[in-house]
């Protein structure tokens, strides 16, 4: 619609590609910590309940990454 509004009239086929963020993936936790922000990435709801438990107790900001199956 953006590309619409600017006066572009023929989308290229890869167009969508530059908007993916599944492609490649990205490392949320590891991009956080690459900014001095505290991370953590979760792949099962256990480790995510025990990563809620301990950075709620701990000020600052912390990024939990929550992998979801699919």
């Amino acid at each position: 619609i953006e590309l619409q509004r600017v006066g572009v009239e023929a989308i290229p086929n890869r167009m969508p590609d530059l908007f993916s963020l599944r492609d490649p993936d990205i490392g949320w936790a590891d991009l956080a910590q690459s900014m001095g922000v505290e991370a953590v990435r979760c792949e099962t709801a256990e480790a995510f309940n025990g990563a809620i438990a301990e950075y709620l107790s701990r000020p600052g900001p912390t990024l939990i990454e929550a992998v979801l199956p699919g």
